[in-house]
């Protein structure tokens, strides 16, 4: 009689193993896995009736849109079917995803994500294997349409022509805006860049209206959806009117005239010339400016008048002289 040695039938997946397999060795598919001691597929495989490669059940061809808040991921999945499942994680949030894509919304707008596409394998009651992992790097969502221009400051400090445009900012992250002014004709009065939401511009006119298209631009310079409206700019007072010296007086009339002021600040629209005698206005007459030149025709003999013009600036009114 002849007698051997232990003879071992090799152990399948999930069964004991001893790591040097003199003893209970593993399938030729299998390893003893050290920390476990049991059969078990390599670190880059996964189980599933077999062992199957890792990078067999990665995402591929990920393609991306983005709004202000929200990003779409869509991809291409060539794996072994249904039993793999897939997950869209940013920080500690953990989104469930389909074979060919997921949405990620709530994010903060002009900012940069980055997301982590796991295809998780079947799961198997003997060990927890490695997940199939793919980053997508930098993905920036849109900023938001800026605020509109709500304060216009004239600065006479500065010029008559300077203002300071104020527009409210837009939530989430902002690099920088741009900001295109055109008069009525539609020429640019103003195209540049600014850091802040507050802007000084010269080259205004005073009394007249604008359109403007304003963007926010995050950091690799994509703009927001712009913001289009118009502005009109404050008609202040004009610098003083000048007055002649009365001519041409009658009895019962007098002639005025003026000067047209060299500071007039705006678009003259008239002027309106007011009589008092004892503190009560006895006539009011609104006049162009053609050749400012009032001619009264309601006077009283051997009474005392006085005369203010103002000056009619875009509907405004400013008292700019008193003649007596």
């Amino acid at each position: 009689m002849v007698t051997t040695n232990d003879i071992w039938t090799s152990a399948y997946h999930g069964q004991s193993c001893t790591p040097n397999n003199t003893t209970q060795p593993c399938d030729s598919s299998l390893q003893c896995n050290s920390s476990e001691s049991k059969c078990l597929c390599s670190s880059s495989q996964y189980w599933s009736n077999g062992c199957y490669a890792l990078d067999d059940i990665k995402v591929k061809n990920v393609t991306y849109t983005v709004t202000t808040n929200a990003i779409n991921l869509t991809w291409t999945f060539n794996g072994p079917g249904p039993t793999v499942t897939f997950q869209i994680r940013y920080g500690s949030v953990s989104i469930n995803a389909s074979s060919a894509g997921g949405s990620i919304s709530g994010l903060i707008p002009g900012t940069k994500n980055n997301f982590i596409i796991a295809s998780i394998p079947p799961s198997n009651e003997h060990f927890k294997y490695n997940e199939a992992i793919v980053t997508t790097g930098d993905i920036w969502t849109n900023p938001s349409q800026p605020g509109s221009i709500d304060k216009v400051v004239q600065l006479p400090n500065i010029s008559i022509s300077a203002y300071s445009i104020h527009f409210n900012e837009p939530s989430g992250n902002v690099s920088k805006y741009q900001l295109i002014i055109k008069n009525k004709t539609g020429s640019d009065i103003y195209n540049n860049e600014s850091r802040t939401n507050t802007v000084i511009i010269s080259g205004l006119t005073p009394g007249q209206s604008y359109n403007y298209t304003l963007y926010a631009i995050n950091e690799i310079g994509k703009p927001s959806e712009s913001r289009i409206g118009s502005f009109s700019t404050s008609a202040t007072e004009s610098g003083p009117i000048s007055n002649d010296n009365l001519f041409d007086l009658k009895p019962t009339n007098v002639t005025l005239t003026w000067q047209t002021p060299g500071n007039p600040n705006g678009k003259i629209n008239g002027y309106i010339v007011e009589v008092f005698s004892n503190n009560t206005c006895v006539f009011a007459h609104k006049i162009n400016c053609s050749d400012c030149v009032s001619v009264i025709f309601v006077l009283n003999l051997n009474n005392k008048y006085f005369f203010c013009v103002f000056f009619l600036n875009s509907h405004v009114i400013t008292e700019s002289a008193l003649i007596q």
